[in-house]
């Protein structure tokens, strides 16, 4: 009896898991190319009072001259981001067809008369 008429007359093994992985194998990769989304904070100077600034109030960023982008909420100018963040910001406006991000106020910090926006994207 050798090994060539023991593996012909025995039954094939096939591993438990073999079924499972088989059926798991059309999305297992799919998390790979998954969208990322990107959360931008931006801090801002208060331009008005602080009350009117709560936190997840909504907000529409528009840009500026000069390499700023104000703050409104309906028609008031409520803050303004400054500096490199904001010219940054501008060149991304530009490209928009409507010129302008939403954005939500995260957090308030009324000592420094200072906010902190995320960009809704």
């Amino acid at each position: 009896m050798g090994i060539e008429f023991i593996r012909s007359r025995s039954k094939d093994h096939h591993k438990a898991w073999a079924r499972e992985a088989e059926s798991a194998t059309a999305d297992l990769f799919t998390g790979a190319n998954a969208p990322v989304f990107v959360t931008r904070v931006l801090l801002a100077r208060a331009t008005t009072a602080m009350e009117k600034l709560a936190p997840e109030t909504v907000l529409l960023l528009k840009a500026e001259g000069g390499g700023q982008v104000d703050c409104y909420l309906k028609d008031e100018r409520v803050a303004t981001v400054e500096g490199p963040t904001a010219i940054q910001l501008v060149s991304e406006m530009i490209d928009r067809p409507h010129k302008y991000f939403a954005a939500v106020i995260e957090e308030r910090h009324t000592e420094a008369g200072q906010i902190h926006v995320r960009i809704l994207e």
